[in-house]
């Protein structure tokens, strides 16, 4: 038999404090803003996780772009960066859940399910890719600024509807 889960007990000071912080987020607030981080702090953190990616030091790059996901949650090159970290270290599945939270920063942009469709074919998840790569076409019908991405989707779309019909 488990234990029931001790009670977490705050001061009235402490929960005011949490909800103040609480108001701010749910208004548009970053750990970074609440923390009084500077943008070009940012930025140059930017500039050395992006350096160690393009450097194949990508444990440490990873490490720094996860520092600023934490800390600018709304940055959508922050969970790009850790997002392609991820996948060129073949951590496939956690690459897959950065793509999805990029996803939903910018909906209108086929690269993150694209770029996941990788990830899903590099674990042999078929079913995943090829959901997508469909997510990418009807991205593309919507948004034909994002063309050049449809023949690449649909091209890896008739590889594995081959590969389907050969099982």
């Amino acid at each position: 038999m488990s234990n029931p889960p001790k009670t977490v007990t705050a001061s009235d000071k402490q929960l005011n404090e949490s909800r103040k912080i609480a108001e701010q987020i749910v208004q548009g607030a970053t750990l970074a803003t609440l923390r009084g981080v500077p943008k070009k702090s940012l930025d140059a953190l930017y500039a050395l996780a992006y350096n160690d990616y393009n450097a194949g030091q990508y444990q440490k790059a990873e490490k720094i772009f996860r520092f600023l996901c934490l800390y600018d949650h709304m940055e959508k090159r922050y969970w790009k960066g850790l997002a392609a970290t991820l996948q060129n270290q073949g951590k496939y599945a956690q690459a897959v859940g950065v793509y999805a939270h990029e996803a939903l920063l910018d909906m209108d942009d086929p690269e993150p399910p694209f770029q996941a469709s990788f990830c899903f074919l590099a674990d042999k998840n078929y079913g995943e890719a090829k959901k997508a790569l469909e997510a990418v076409v009807a991205i593309v019908n919507e948004n034909p600024q994002h063309k050049s991405y449809l023949a690449k989707a649909q091209e890896l779309l008739r590889s594995l509807d081959k590969r389907q019909e050969q099982s």
